[in-house]
C-alpha cells in the first residue's frame, strides 16, 4: 500500500495479479533512493523466502510496477532478505540476509548470511562478510554518514550458542571485520543474560562518532568513540530495543522502538551526559 497524504489515508499501489505486482512472499524491508524525481520515485523491495522469487525488487514508477533486480545476494535457499539500505552520499545499496535455519540446530548454516552490496557496475553482488560469524545471524546494518568505509552490522547469538551477537565494525568498507562489542560485554555492562539477539545499530547523522545499539535481552547501549568504548543507557526502562532513528527535525533527539512497550524518545545529549 501506498500514501499520498503523510500516511494519513492508504490506497493499493497494485492489484495481486496485476504485471509488475510483487510476488507472495513476505516483505521485510524497503528502501526509497531519495534523490529520484517525487512523481517516479525509485524504490527497493525485500522478499523474504527460500526460492528464486525471493530476493531484492526494484520499481522506478513510485511502487506500482517492480522487477527482480538482475542479479541476486545470498546462496539459495537463503533469501532471508532481511534489510536494505541506501548509503546517503554514494547512494550503494546494501543488503542484510540474516540467518538460516535449515536442518541444523540454531542458526549456524553460514552459507549466504550477512552483508551484501552490488559490485561490477551493478552486475553482482559482493559478499562483504564472508568468511565471519556475521553469516550466521546478521540483523542489522549501519553507516558512517562520512566515511563509506566504515560499516557496522549487529548479530545474534542463539541461547548457548556461539557468542557471534553482538556489534561488529569494517574501516576496510567490508574487507575485514572487527567484533567491537560483545554478549560478555553487554552482560557486564547491565547485568542479566550471557547471550543477546542485538537487533538495531545506527550512527548519527550529525556525528559519526556517536553510535546507538539495541538488543533483545540487555537494552540500550551507545558509543561516543565510534564502537572502541561502550555504556549502557540505563534510564531506557526496557531491555528490548529492536530499532532505532534520529529525529530528522531535532538533531538532539533519538526514537527507539521496543518490542511490546510502544516507541520512546528522549535527549541524546541529556543520555550522554549521564543526566
Amino acid at each position: 500500500v501506498v500514501s499520498d497524504l503523510w500516511g494519513e489515508s492508504w490506497k493499493r499501489a497494485y492489484g495481486a495479479s496485476d504485471p509488475g505486482a510483487l510476488p507472495n512472499h513476505v516483505c521485510t524491508t524497503i528502501a526509497l533512493d531519495p534523490d529520484s524525481p517525487s512523481d517516479r520515485r525509485i524504490l527497493y523491495a525485500g522478499l523474504f523466502g527460500e526460492d528464486t522469487e525471493a530476493g531484492v525488487y526494484i520499481s522506478r514508477d513510485s511502487g506500482k510496477t517492480w522487477r527482480q533486480t538482475a542479479t541476486q545476494p545470498g546462496v539459495l535457499p537463503n533469501r532471508h532478505v532481511y534489510r536494505l539500505r541506501i548509503h546517503p552520499y554514494s547512494k550503494k545499496i546494501y543488503c542484510l540476509l540474516t540467518g538460516f535455519r535449515g536442518n541444523l540446530p540454531n542458526f549456524f548454516n553460514h552459507e549466504g548470511g550477512g552483508l551484501w552490496a552490488p559490485s561490477d557496475q551493478g552486475n553482482s553482488w559482493e559478499h562483504l562478510t564472508a568468511g565471519s560469524m556475521l553469516n550466521r545471524w546478521a540483523t542489522a546494518p549501519a553507516f558512517d554518514p562520512e566515511n563509506e568505509n566504515v560499516l557496522y552490522v549487529t548479530a545474534a547469538t542463539p541461547q548457548g550458542g556461539t557468542g557471534a551477537g553482538g556489534v561488529y565494525k569494517s574501516s576496510d568498507g567490508g574487507k575485514t571485520w572487527l567484533q567491537v562489542l560483545k554478549d560478555k560485554r553487554m552482560q557486564s555492562l547491565s547485568g542479566g543474560l550471557p547471550y543477546d539477539h542485538t537487533m538495531a545499530v545506527a550512527v548519527h547523522p550529525g556525528n559519526s562518532a556517536l553510535v546507538f545499539v539495541g538488543t533483545t535481552n540487555h537494552g540500550l547501549f551507545f558509543s561516543t568513540d565510534a564502537g572502541n568504548t561502550w555504556r549502557w543507557c540505563k534510564d531506557f526502562y526496557f531491555t528490548n530495543a529492536n530499532s532505532i532513528v534520529f529525529d530528522p527535525r531535532d538533531g538532539d533527539r533519538i526514537i527507539v522502538t521496543t518490542f511490546g512497550a510502544g516507541v520512546w524518545s528522549a535527549s541524546i545529549s541529556r543520555i550522554v551526559s549521564g543526566n
